[in-house]
C-alpha cells in the first residue's frame, strides 16, 4: 500500500477506510519492523481515509510507554491526525513523551530509517535516486586508530545504491581537500560520485558514491574502496595551511573491502498467511534449486545462516524445529525487495549426518525478474 501511494497512485475514501482499520489491528503484532511500517501507513492514509481518530489512544500509549523504539514515531503519527479540538486532550500526554525521563537518553527516538531519508534528501545529487528503501549498519573500513577513520553505511534506492563514507581525519598537521573514495565492484558502475570539499583535523565529514547493477540480476558484489584527497600542510594549532598558495599533493588510503549481499537488498516483513500470499504470487514468478550445504552440521545452523543471508522474516514459526522431526524441516520466509516488490521463499531442508544438509529452495516474487 505504502509502495502505491509514494507511486503517486490514486486510492480512494472508502478503499482507504478500509484499509486503514485494517492495518490498526497489527498495533498487537511484537514485530518491531512491522509496527514501523503501521506508523508510516497512518501517515500516508490520514489525509485519505475517515475515522482516523479513533487511533488516538493507541498512539498515545506507545508516545508515552516505555517502549523507546515507538515513541518518536508514534508522536510523528499523531501530530499527523490531530485537529485543534483535540490538541487540549493530548497536550499533557504530549509534554510527556518529550521530558527525557532518562540522564542518558535523548528524548524521543527517531527511527534511524526516517534519519537517514531526511539526511539524503538534503543531497542533490541523490535526489534522482528516489524514495530510500533501506539502509544497512556502519561498516567499519579502518581500524580505530589510524590516521584516516572511515565507515560506510549502504543505502538502497528503487534502482540505485548508494555508499555513505563518514571519514574522519586524525592527522593535526594536514588540511584534506576534495576527499572522495574510488569504487570498484564487479557487475555494478558507478554513476556520480559526492566529493567532501574539505576535512579538517578531527572532523566528520561525508563522501557519497552512487552504483547501479549493470543488469537488473545482479545483487551482490565485492567492492575495493581506495580513500582519495589531497593534502595540504597546515598549522597544527591554528588549522590554517602553512602556505596559503601551496594547492597541495594527491594522496591515496587503501581501505577494507566492502560486501554487498543479498540481505542487503531485502527488507524482512513478516506474513500472517504465508500459504495464501504463495498462492496469489502464483508458479508462473517462480524459480526453484537444490543446494549441498555440506558445511552445515545441523537444522538450526542452516535456518539462521539462510535468514542471515537471504534477509527475509520467518513465518509461521517455520524458524523454531520440530525436535521429533530434527532431519526434515520446512522454513518460510517473506520480505520485500528494493523496489516495492513482495518476495517469499519456501526451504525445504533434509539433515544426513555424513553430508550435511541438502535444501531445496523455492522462491516466488511479484517480479518475474
Amino acid at each position: 500500500i505504502l509502495y502505491i501511494i509514494y507511486q503517486g497512485e490514486t486510492i480512494g475514501t472508502k478503499d482507504a477506510t478500509e484499509v486503514f482499520f485494517a492495518i490498526t489491528k497489527l498495533f498487537q503484532s511484537k514485530d518491531a519492523t512491522l509496527r514501523r511500517m503501521v506508523y508510516l501507513a497512518i501517515k500516508e492514509l490520514s489525509g485519505i481515509a475517515e475515522d482516523v481518530i479513533i487511533v488516538t489512544s493507541s498512539l498515545t500509549k506507545d508516545m508515552t510507554g516505555k517502549e523507546d523504539f515507538y515513541r518518536g514515531s508514534a508522536i510523528r503519527a499523531l501530530c499527523r491526525i490531530t485537529d485543534g479540538s483535540m490538541l487540549q486532550n493530548i497536550e499533557r500526554y504530549l509534554k510527556q513523551a518529550i521530558v527525557d525521563r532518562n540522564a542518558a537518553g535523548g528524548g524521543p527516538i527517531v527511527p534511524q530509517h526516517e534519519v537517514y531519508a531526511q539526511q539524503l534528501a538534503g543531497v542533490p545529487q541523490l535526489a534522482a535516486c528516489g524514495t530510500l528503501f533501506k539502509s544497512s549498519r556502519p561498516v567499519e573500513l579502518t581500524e580505530a586508530e589510524t590516521e584516516y577513520v572511515v565507515t560506510v553505511v549502504k543505502h538502497m534506492f528503487p534502482e540505485h545504491v548508494v555508499f555513505e563514507y563518514l571519514c574522519r581525519n586524525t592527522m593535526n598537521d594536514q588540511l584534506l581537500e576534495n576527499v572522495r573514495v574510488t569504487v570498484e565492484g564487479e557487475g555494478f558502475a558507478v554513476v556520480d560520485v559526492v566529493p567532501c570539499p574539505s576535512l579538517p583535523f578531527d572532523q566528520a565529514q561525508r563522501t557519497y558514491v552512487v552504483l547501479r547493477a549493470e543488469d537488473a540480476a545482479t545483487v551482490s558484489s565485492v567492492f575495493t574502496n581506495t580513500l582519495e584527497f589531497t593534502v595540504r600542510d597546515c598549522d597544527p594549532n591554528t588549522g590554517e595551511p602553512d602556505d596559503p598558495d601551496d594547492e597541495g599533493y594527491p594522496e591515496q588510503y587503501i581501505l577494507e573491502e566492502l560486501e554487498l549481499s543479498t540481505a542487503d537488498h531485502v527488507l524482512p516483513l513478516a506474513d500472517a498467511d504465508f500459504g495464501a500470499a504463495w498462492e496469489v504470487l502464483g508458479a508462473a514468478n517462480e524459480v526453484e534449486d537444490t543446494f549441498a550445504l555440506s558445511t552445515m552440521k545441523s537444522l538450526g545452523e542452516a535456518i539462521t545462516t539462510l535468514i542471515g543471508f537471504l534477509g527475509m522474516h520467518p513465518c509461521a514459526r517455520s524458524d523454531h524445529i520440530d525436535k521429533k522431526a530434527d532431519t526434515l524441516h520446512t522454513l518460510l520466509l517473506s520480505g520485500v525487495f528494493r523496489g516495492g516488490h513482495k518476495v517469499l521463499a519456501r526451504a525445504k531442508l533434509v539433515l544426513d549426518a555424513s553430508t550435511g544438509v541438502t535444501m531445496n529452495l523455492s522462491v516466488r516474487s511479484s517480479d518475474p525478474q
